[in-house]
């Protein structure tokens, strides 16, 4: 669950930066490769012989940027299963940041575009060697669990990889979970967003994670509900709307704080964070002995109570 420090006195605000920032990855992923092009780069790398002639020409400038593509897209991506996890706690939260994942970002609507366009999977062609004569050929390809793109055949692109399950059990946990349901206000552009996902929910991928058949049973029942018009959707208690019309929304203080203008050019205070962290933090612990660390990280990645099966308890 939620460690407790951060349900206690001023530890929601480190809940609120750590929505935001899950939320500005999301954006991110489900972002078209024709204006992301730290995503593009993946799905559309260059071929072997063009990837060798820009590796052996590039400067030391483009080497940094590369590195910073290529991070940004890995981070998103944890990012993705760090907010699973979020989202399989939800009832833990302080309905004010519930309300921030449901209201102000949408996350329901945020895991469409990762179920219609996962950004981990690309289709791309490749040149292959047979008897001296050079020909090319279409293959698929997934980001796996060591952050590699591997060849997937045909007959296995049904088969989830983790990657591809942490929206999907992200939305398993919004739409069933007690207090997402009170907190979310449906519309009917929310209605039609979410019932694109409907055709997505089959057999075998309910036999990978028979949770689903809950999320395909809850849109079968949105299908044939009435909802407002768009923009008359209803608030929720737990949401930030009051009856006024007056909106109030919170400010991520802890993210002001760091890169808010008048400080993101200020070199001194950027080498008084790093100084900051290196003294209070990385200088006594390794990832080795956080023994929190560890905790968190197979709740994320593996799910609580995994016993080494691929999606946890949502398989069986």
């Amino acid at each position: 669950g939620i460690p407790p420090a951060f349900l206690e006195g001023d530890g929601d605000q480190f809940l609120l930066s750590l929505v935001d920032y899950c939320a500005r990855h999301l954006v991110f992923l489900g972002t078209p490769e024709g204006a992301n092009t730290a995503l593009r780069r993946q799905k559309s790398p260059l071929s072997a012989a063009n990837l060798s002639t820009y590796l052996a020409t590039r400067s030391r400038l483009d080497e940094v940027q590369d590195s910073v593509y290529d991070e940004s897209y890995k981070t998103a991506v944890a990012a993705a299963s760090l907010s699973r996890y979020l989202c399989e706690n939800s009832s833990d939260l302080p309905a004010s940041i519930v309300s921030r994942m449901l209201e102000v970002h949408d996350w329901p609507l945020l895991m469409v575009p990762l179920i219609e366009e996962p950004p981990w999977t690309r289709r791309r062609q490749v040149e292959q060697k047979v008897d001296d004569l050079t020909t090319t050929k279409i293959v698929w390809e997934k980001f796996n669990d060591n952050n590699e793109w591997s060849e997937v055949f045909p007959k296995d692109l049904l088969v989830l990889t983790k990657a591809e399950a942490q929206p999907w059990l992200a939305l398993f946990h919004l739409t069933t979970s007690k207090v997402c349901r009170e907190s979310y206000g449906l519309d009917e552009f929310r209605k039609a967003q979410l019932m694109r996902l409907r055709r997505y929910i089959h057999e075998a991928l309910t036999d990978q994670l028979p949770v689903l058949q809950e999320v395909a049973r809850y849109l079968d029942e949105l299908s044939i509900l009435g909802v407002p018009a768009v923009g008359g959707g209803v608030h929720r208690p737990s949401s930030n709307a009051s009856s006024s019309g007056l909106l109030l929304q919170r400010v991520d203080s802890l993210r002001e704080i760091v890169i808010g203008h008048k400080n993101i050019h200020d070199d001194d205070h950027l080498d008084s964070i790093v100084k900051l962290q290196w003294d209070e933090i990385y200088s006594h612990v390794t990832d080795s002995t956080d023994i929190e660390l560890k905790r968190v990280a197979l709740e994320v990645y593996d799910g609580p109570g995994s016993d080494g099966d691929e999606f946890g308890e949502y398989s069986h």
